[in-house]
């Protein structure tokens, strides 16, 4: 009889996790009116029903992936660091400039030759945001630097 050893694989410590965050963030909209709780609440069960997913086909595959190398260890500290300048520069640009910018810097740091093809995806994410999010769903969003 083989004995088969079982993995704790990442992804399915990463899927673990955003169920739970999920989970958490599902409780705290409970809080908010229902109308502003929609978008909130249909993005966490995406997140769940996907997270649920990644485990299956984990379990599914059932084989043993490799540790973190030291480049994907300092890729997820520079794609952090990104994420953390975005959330300091929206407070003092605006969300839609600090948008832009990081759209530019990700697609730089993920490859993209092209800085026509960026500022085009920059321009075309920060008007589908508009129009979501302001228009759609009636929801404000800091677009003035705070400066002004």
């Amino acid at each position: 009889m083989v004995k088969m050893k079982k993995y704790l694989k990442l992804d399915t410590v990463i899927a673990l996790i955003l169920i739970i965050f999920s989970l958490v963030f599902l409780n705290m909209t409970r809080e908010f009116p229902e109308e502003s709780a929609l978008f909130p609440k249909l993005t966490l069960y995406s997140m769940i029903l996907f997270s649920v997913m990644v485990i299956i086909e984990s379990v599914v595959k059932n084989k043993k992936i490799a540790g973190l190398e030291k480049e994907s260890i300092k890729n997820i500290f520079i794609i952090t660091v990104l994420i953390v300048l975005y959330y300091v520069l929206a407070k003092f640009l605006g969300l839609i400039i600090a948008t832009f910018f990081f759209i530019l810097a990700t697609t730089k740091f993920l490859g993209e030759e092209s800085i026509a093809k960026s500022v085009i995806l920059g321009i075309g994410l920060n008007i589908l945001i508009y129009v979501v999010f302001v228009k759609f769903l009636s929801v404000p969003i800091p677009y003035k630097p705070i400066f002004l």
